[in-house]
């Protein structure tokens, strides 16, 4: 659970962080932004969960899931960016 929340955490601070380096033109806002670094975060993070520790039932976070959430909720970001400068041609 505690892993749960640390991928949370990633989306959500990677959201803000995402949301103020972008132009202040770009239509994305901070919300939709922050939901989609969460979910990005959050589906990465599983698949890093079941890749490294592959049914083990330790208790303490799992840091490699969580590093794997970071680079999902990046990706995402990256992607959402992308099809927005896509989208205004």
């Amino acid at each position: 659970m505690f892993t749960f929340t640390l991928w949370v955490v990633v989306g959500v601070v990677a959201g803000i962080i995402g949301r103020s380096v972008e132009p202040k033109k770009s239509k994305l806002r901070r919300l939709p932004m922050t939901v989609l670094a969460v979910l990005g975060a959050v589906v990465a993070g599983m698949i890093g969960d079941v890749f490294y520790r592959s049914g083990s039932a330790a208790i303490q976070p799992d840091y490699l899931s969580v590093l794997t959430a970071t680079l999902g909720a990046a990706a995402i970001l990256i992607i959402a960016r992308a099809l927005e400068i896509y989208t205004q041609r």
